[in-house]
């Protein structure tokens, strides 16, 4: 347990260091402004792939609905 909380912190560290370097060499306006283009690019990611796998959803509930109902033929007699 020692070991991973000492890995943990390192990586804590390691995040920060990361972080106050790229404020100190980009300024804190271009830093935000690639944070929130990163944030766009991201929710993009996100959406397009929600919709995606929302339509395999969708699709895979037409056809066990179509498979339940039959094929359609037994509703016009």
């Amino acid at each position: 347990m020692w070991w991973i909380r000492v890995m943990w912190w390192v990586t804590v560290v390691s995040v920060l260091a990361l972080v106050v370097s790229a404020v100190w060499q980009r300024g804190p306006e271009r830093v935000g402004r690639e944070v929130w283009e990163w944030g766009n690019h991201l929710s993009d990611v996100w959406w397009r792939e929600y919709r995606r796998w929302d339509g395999y959803q969708k699709q895979q509930q037409y056809s066990q609905q179509k498979m339940r109902t039959g094929n359609g033929r037994a509703s016009w007699r």
